[in-house]
């Protein structure tokens, strides 16, 4: 009797769970994905088929202010052949993860990414700020640490663990993640929950559309934002990303801190990997509100700018500064341009860039 309880226990606690788990874990593996792929993944899609000709590096400003289908006309039309443009601007996104991301597709795809051209954003005419760090810095935001998994090889694993500078509670929890991953059904975990997220707000934001024109017109700003790229559009993420920027220039002017040591920093150890595979590296003028552009008036980011202007010397890089002309009502969160004007800039942009390869002899440092 004893004995048979023993069986009963076993089974109940042990051989039916995990027979449930591989039931769960067949049939996830055998469906289809939820939702297009974005971002790295999608880049990895399109580089097994195609050669990718232009990427673009950034923050979410990116994913508003780059239209990459634009993009792919504009240049389509100036060189007589087909284009291939991504735009890998993400809210929340950190240089380390841009650098395995990068990495691992010049890995994995060498010869269709060989001579792709990259573009890194540049607002307050200085690469992005937060991308100044070396890899004992943070390499995840705290809420977005499942952002990080896709990217990790096993020693980038140890590095994290060892060098990064996230709390250690940040740690484990990715470590959780990383290990689980392998699992089909904890992966899609995640995925399940956004592609929730981006369908009801879908869905809210179409019944409004429907039935409320007067509603429309009144947040046509909050309306006129790409829903891409990490951007949310709903009365509390746009009060939420107005917030983000007052406080991000609060926090830089009070940092008041002087970026000289930067041949160390990940930034340029990308840049530096880039061109050894043949690629090359623009940065762009990124256009930004009256609250952020204020960072960029102080005397020390004049500064930084001065040494900014002294690294682009060294490794012979450009700013690219498009002929754009805009308002703070183009920023309708104050951190991110409006969808409608994004085709626009992203054609200036296209216009800079030809306009410097057609006059320059060669990589050397000028403003366009």
């Amino acid at each position: 009797m004893r004995n048979f309880k023993s069986k009963l226990i076993i089974i109940q606690w042990i051989i039916i769970p995990i027979a449930l788990f591989w039931v769960a874990e067949t049939f996830v593996g055998r469906t289809k994905p939820v939702r297009e792929k974005v971002w790295y993944s999608r880049a990895d899609e399109i580089a097994s088929n195609v050669k990718l000709d232009y990427i673009f590096v950034g923050s979410s400003r990116v994913a508003a202010a780059i239209n990459e289908r634009a993009f792919e006309d504009f240049m389509r039309q100036q060189l007589n052949r087909r284009i291939e443009c991504q735009n890998m601007g993400q809210g929340y996104s950190t240089i380390q993860q841009h650098y395995m991301g990068i990495r691992n597709l010049f890995e994995k795809y060498p010869d269709r990414m060989a001579g792709a051209v990259f573009f890194f954003e540049a607002p307050g005419e200085m690469a992005n700020i937060p991308y100044y760090t070396d890899w004992n810095g943070k390499w995840i935001n705290s809420d977005r640490i499942q952002m990080l998994i896709p990217f990790l090889q096993l020693k980038d694993y140890f590095n994290f663990m060892l060098k990064s500078g996230d709390e250690w509670g940040d740690k484990v929890h990715t470590s959780f993640k990383y290990l689980l991953n392998p699992f089909k059904l904890i992966r899609h975990r995640e995925k399940l929950k956004e592609q929730l997220d981006i369908y009801l707000r879908s869905e809210l934001m179409d019944i409004i559309i429907k039935y409320n024109r007067n509603l429309i017109r009144e947040k046509q700003g909050a309306l006129d934002l790409a829903r891409k790229g990490g951007i949310k559009t709903a009365d509390v993420d746009i009060r939420r990303y107005k917030k983000m920027a007052e406080d991000f220039a609060k926090e830089m002017m009070d940092a008041e801190h002087e970026f000289s040591d930067w041949d160390h920093t990940i930034l340029w150890q990308l840049i530096q990997m880039i061109e050894a595979k043949h690629g090359r590296v623009f940065f762009f003028y990124m256009p930004v509100s009256s609250a952020q552009k204020r960072v960029f008036d102080s005397p020390v980011h004049k500064e930084n700018e001065k040494l900014f202007d002294k690294q682009l010397k060294k490794y012979n890089l450009v700013i690219l500064q498009p002929d754009f002309s805009y308002v703070d009502s183009d920023f309708p969160d104050s951190w991110h341009l409006r969808s409608s004007r994004s085709g626009e800039f992203t054609r200036k942009l296209g216009e800079a860039y030809l306009k410097y390869i057609n006059t320059s002899t060669g990589m050397t440092y000028k403003k366009q």
